[in-house]
């Protein structure tokens, strides 16, 4: 795969990563998903994700215009790149390898799963706020969203400026 090739799919990797809070392990194993991600968000649904969570269990993300845009154009960019073998994002020899490449990818790009996963949060935390949410609503419904649980706000609170303000 070429260099801008390989820029491009990570690029968009890192887009719908940060639209959608995926652990790497859900964007390498996401294939199975894709069709119904992508009617979720042309339905304007909460996105289920459902492969590649710690404890096998699904969790649902409700998205902004803007976060649900980004996701799309994201999956449509990767469609056009076409994902590699068997509907994977990355092509796994096993899945730690297509982690770990995951992880030196966005590395290149200057980010890790972790910041990505915290740009959600803080933008998923604004989004609950604008509903109307309260504070301790949005921490829940956040941390629920990123699938540690509805009881890791904390996590939350110490990772997203905003929450603690």
């Amino acid at each position: 795969m070429s260099a801008p090739r390989n820029a491009s799919m990570t690029e968009s990797w890192i887009k719908l990563m940060t639209a959608l809070g995926l652990r790497s392990l859900e964007l390498v194993t996401a294939g199975p998903c894709l069709a119904s991600w992508e009617e979720q968000l042309r339905a304007e649904q909460p996105v289920t994700i459902r492969h590649g969570d710690r404890k096998n269990s699904s969790r649902q993300v409700d998205l902004s215009s803007e976060s649900r845009a980004t996701a799309l154009q994201a999956m449509i960019a990767l469609g056009e790149l076409s994902m590699s073998q068997d509907g994977h994002a990355v092509a796994p020899g096993t899945l730690q390898r297509a982690c770990r490449l995951l992880s030196k990818r966005l590395a290149q790009h200057g980010v890790t799963v972790r910041s990505l996963r915290r740009e959600f949060a803080t933008r998923q935390f604004a989004h609950c706020q604008a509903q109307g949410l309260t504070r301790e609503e949005s921490l829940s419904r956040v941390s629920a969203e990123l699938g540690c649980g509805a009881g890791r706000g904390v996590w939350i609170w110490n990772s997203v400026p905003e929450a603690s303000a």
